[in-house]
């Protein structure tokens, strides 16, 4: 996937460190403020697939991210669950 071009990081950005230009956040890493230099990671419980977004969508219940930085969430495995939302793991 190809970096973004632009000359001012909007929100969901993170500015390259050198260029002028800025870049989307990868999948599992947002930036809800312009002008930043990073992304940050999704916490855990939480996840987002699509470059470029400003917030990382939570785990619904029956669904755990694995970790922090995840680009999606996984379902439990048959014998496994969760019975709450935004969970790293399945019980």
């Amino acid at each position: 996937m190809g970096q973004e071009k632009e000359l001012k990081a909007p929100e969901t950005k993170g500015e390259d460190k050198h260029t002028p230009y800025c870049y989307k956040c990868p999948g599992g890493k947002f930036q809800p403020k312009a002008g930043q230099t990073s992304c940050i990671n999704c916490p855990v419980g939480r996840a987002v697939r699509v470059w470029g977004r400003g917030k990382c969508e939570v785990c619904k219940a029956g669904w755990a991210s694995g970790g922090a930085g995840q680009s999606s969430c996984v379902q439990c495995r048959s014998g496994w669950h969760q019975p709450s939302a935004a969970q790293g793991s399945c019980l």
